[in-house]
């Protein structure tokens, strides 16, 4: 088992499970070949999409800031729009190369003989304004703020020279005739030189430095969503900044104590509230988090509320504090709840309860027996981050080997999916069974070294530590050393594309919208003086949407081929997809299966189109009930198609050509 949930979870914080989801492969960038060495300079260190998701920034332990932006299809604007064009996506969201800068060079403070690295530890978007990016980097003392934008390059396309005479040199030179002297009237042809944009770069300028304020290395900062404040936080303090005023900032937490032989814990991750800009919360080496309100006081010593768990005395070890503390916070969408990382879990808080979390993920539960080891070689203190998806319903973390888990919130669900960073991440893909608690204590038992508890061996020199969720989509960015994958999940097996799913407007459904029972077509006695005889009454549908819910994979081939379709269609597949989900088709596509169910076989004798003769052999299902020998065959119709003649050993048959 890799993810339990907490025994005492609230209905109102725990949402309703979710079916799972499916992973693929979406891209890689800067993939490395087969025994290439990565430098130390190329290994991403912090990824970070912005609020709309439509942008990817991505820093590296050298300084480099790279940006990422999206190019599959926009969304249509209108639901009516929609409608028309009957949209849906089948493309998940892809993203190309943008540009690159650097954002902070190698250092050295003299007073302190401290050399700063220039790898970025943070990344964060702010607001767009007039078409430009903003953002915020940092590396362990200073914070700067990028503006990214379009610059047209503009060119001087014609001068006001007369090239005819020249130097001896080839230089152009301007003729006046009178030896150089300007007549009065001036030059004859005096023109005004053309300046034009025939193209556009992108432009990296560095706004604001804010630096000097941290006397520790920086961890953490967060925009405000007042768009006009961010904070900074290292180890014993966070700093408040206006976006405008980068030589001033204003101390809010300090945790310093007057004797550092006093000092227990430090901070660890800071974060602001998504939507209220006076609230924010901090973690700590200790595995608490702490919610803290500005309008209390100016310095905010003391929190509004304390997320902590205790451990039971007994379980209590040298290790425990240790990979108690946590690496990660991060707030969701919403605002509600609050995801942390440690060491060995992944829990999720509920801002109103503080209780205890709501659910606890197991993510290093098989390397409990090996902390001393990991103490040795230090990666017991590796940091890794977390993300949550934008519905909240799902969350990720990264492990060791380049694998990362996602984990399902919902209550007594123990989905839990693990993918590796490759181009095939579901090679040690593992899903948890339904009762995870029993399933956990069996893998552990099965725990051999170098094994996990899946039975996977795991290497600690490869570690996901960075990844990110899109803000509305299910897609996550993660770097495995200087390479950035990307993946994306569906719901629904064997489908690789997701179906936009219109909600049902009953003012706007069409009246041919009706129950099933009431459009059923009326079964007609046999007689002589009466038109076709109907042999078995099957509900007209349009021959280009496959077949109807339960009926054979062949028959829908079959009436493919008398209507002269291909054997599939796009649009055959979303109708079926919406008739499997339940929901009503879109209502143009109503409108005109409307307009066809209409047809029936006495319209042919006044001149209603039909496919061109198709013969079916005796045992196509479609031609399931008419005997060949039968006399009165020819003129019936099965299902939607007329007979038209019987011959030994086939029927010859026609369709109605859609209108």
């Amino acid at each position: 088992m890799n993810g339990t949930a907490a025994p005492e979870p609230t209905e109102a914080s725990a949402p309703t499970p979710q079916p799972p989801l499916e992973w693929r492969f979406s891209q890689v960038f800067g993939e490395r070949g087969a025994g290439e060495d990565v430098q130390d300079v190329d290994i991403i260190s912090a990824i970070e999409f912005n609020r709309t998701g439509h942008h990817l920034a991505t820093g590296d332990r050298g300084g480099r800031v790279v940006l990422f932006e999206r190019t599959d299809a926009k969304d249509h604007v209108s639901r009516k729009e929609a409608e028309k064009a009957d949209y849906s996506i089948s493309r998940h969201p892809e993203f190309r190369y943008k540009t690159e800068f650097q954002s902070h060079e190698p250092e050295f403070d003299y007073l302190k003989s401290l050399e700063i690295e220039e790898k970025i530890n943070k990344i964060k978007w702010c607001q767009e304004t007039n078409g430009a990016s903003f953002l915020l980097s940092t590396n362990d003392k200073t914070i700067k703020f990028w503006k990214v934008q379009e610059k047209k390059v503009k060119k001087i396309c014609e001068m006001n020279m007369n090239t005819s005479n020249a130097h001896a040199n080839g230089g152009p030179t301007t003729h006046v005739p009178n030896g150089g002297i300007l007549k009065p009237g001036g030059l004859p042809l005096l023109r005004m030189p053309l300046v034009t944009s025939q193209e556009t770069s992108l432009a990296a300028n560095c706004r604001r430095v804010y630096a000097h304020a941290h006397d520790y290395h920086i961890n953490s900062i967060s925009n405000n969503s007042d768009g006009e404040t961010f904070i900074s936080a290292d180890d014993l303090r966070i700093n408040l900044w206006n976006l405008e005023i980068s030589n001033q900032s204003f101390n809010i937490v300090d945790v310093k104590p007057t004797n550092m032989e006093d000092l227990t814990e430090v901070i660890t991750s800071a974060e602001f509230h998504p939507s209220h800009c006076n609230t924010l919360a901090y973690s700590s080496s200790k595995g608490s988090i702490r919610l803290v309100d500005l309008r209390q006081s100016a310095l905010c010593d003391t929190h509004s509320k304390l997320f902590e768990q205790h451990e039971s005395a007994g379980s209590r070890s040298f290790f425990t504090e240790i990979i108690a503390s946590i690496s990660d916070i991060k707030f969701s969408m919403d605002g509600r709840h609050i995801l942390s990382r440690d060491y060995m879990t992944l829990k999720l808080w509920d801002v109103n309860m503080d209780s205890g979390p709501v659910a606890t993920f197991q993510v290093h539960e098989y390397l409990r027996p090996k902390l001393c080891d990991l103490y040795e070689n230090d990666s017991i203190f590796d940091k890794f981050e977390c993300c949550q998806s934008g519905d909240g319903l799902r969350v990720a973390t990264g492990s060791y080997s380049n694998i990362f888990r996602v984990f399902n919130c919902g209550a007594g669900d123990g989905e839990v999916t693990t993918l590796e960073a490759t181009r095939n991440p579901t090679r040690r893909q593992t899903q948890n069974p339904a009762r995870p608690v029993r399933s956990m204590t069996r893998n552990v038992r099965r725990e051999n070294t170098g094994i996990d508890a899946n039975g996977n061996s795991y290497d600690l020199s490869t570690k996901l530590l960075h990844l990110a969720w899109h803000p509305a989509e299910n897609l996550i960015a993660c770097a495995a050393a200087n390479s950035l994958y990307m993946y994306y999940g569906f719901a629904g097996a064997g489908a690789g594309a997701r179906c936009r799913i219109l909600p049902p407007v009953e003012s706007r459904a069409p009246r041919s919208l009706a129950p099933a029972e009431s459009r059923a077509p009326r079964i007609l006695a046999p007689a002589e003086s009466h038109g076709p005889r109907i042999l078995a009454p099957v509900e007209f549908r349009a021959p280009h949407s496959l077949a109807p819910a339960g009926l054979p994979v062949e028959l829908a081939a079959s009436r493919r081929r008398v209507a002269g379709l291909p054997p599939s269609a796009p649009a055959a597949y979303r109708a079926l997809r919406r008739r499997a989900s339940g929901l009503p088709r879109s209502a143009a596509a109503a409108r005109a299966a409307s307009r066809r169910r209409c047809w029936n076989p006495l319209s042919a004798a006044v001149g209603a189109p039909l496919s061109p003769p198709l013969e079916l052999e005796e045992d196509d299902p479609v031609a399931a009930g008419v005997e060949a020998d039968d006399p009165e065959a020819a003129g019936a119709q099965v299902g939607d198609l007329a007979v038209v003649a019987v011959e030994e050993q086939h029927l010859l048959v026609q369709a109605p050509i859609p209108s």
